[in-house]
């Protein structure tokens, strides 16, 4: 099978808090009062950009490739907003979404409406 590299699959951008001790993170998101998902730090990106480059990414993946099989392995900011996207939640409830490291969710994306076979499995491991 062809291997294709897509930088729409990079994880969410951190910015100048990439490294950073999450408790750092927090406190700038509380202290900025935007809340998490419209929180961009410097040089980084927010969960409303994130859940944007997920949805064109979406929109061409689906135009290419329906009705065939697609394995995407990416990261989980990107997963929430895929999530977040497919189950129709708010942007907000997608950036709490927790994806197992290493976990496998199935998805079988439809015109309308999407079918999960397999969400946030670690059975693998």
């Amino acid at each position: 099978m062809p291997i294709h590299y897509i930088a729409e699959l990079r994880e969410r951008k951190l910015g100048a808090f990439e490294g950073k001790h999450t408790d750092v993170w927090h406190s700038a998101i509380e202290k900025s009062g935007l809340g998490k998902a419209r929180f961009k730090p410097e040089g980084g990106e927010s969960y409303v950009e994130t859940k944007e480059r997920v949805q064109r990414l979406l929109d061409a993946l689906y135009k290419t490739y329906k009705g065939k099989t697609v394995l995407l392995v990416t990261h989980g900011g990107f997963i929430r907003m895929l999530l977040g996207i497919l189950l129709k939640k708010p942007i907000e409830e997608a950036a709490e979404l927790k994806p197992s490291n290493a976990s496998v969710t199935i998805i079988e994306i439809g015109d309308v409406e999407h079918k999960i076979h397999q969400l946030n499995s670690v059975e693998h491991l």
